[in-house]
């Protein structure tokens, strides 16, 4: 699942919620791989910036983010001023 597609859903919801929308649409795969992800400890995070929510997958767990092949916080930042 894209950040994207989650992205696409408008709405602030849990990890749980989530799932239960997935699996209320019909696609049980894309609910049992983020079900999988909540029980290794990956949360979901939002952010609603000027009115546009943006939401991402996260853990603080190097191992489970290598299991799930996400990208390291540093990686966000490349490129990105710090400010003045």
């Amino acid at each position: 699942m894209s950040v994207r597609q989650i992205d696409q859903l408008r709405e602030k919801m849990a990890i749980d919620d989530l799932i239960s929308a997935l699996r209320a649409v019909g696609d049980e795969p894309a609910a049992a791989e983020l079900d999988a992800m909540r029980q290794d400890g990956v949360t979901l995070e939002t952010n609603d910036r000027d009115g546009d929510l943006r939401a991402r997958l996260v853990t603080t767990d190097p191992d489970v983010a290598k299991k799930y092949d996400m990208m390291e916080e540093s990686e966000l930042w490349e490129g990105r001023n710090e400010g003045p």
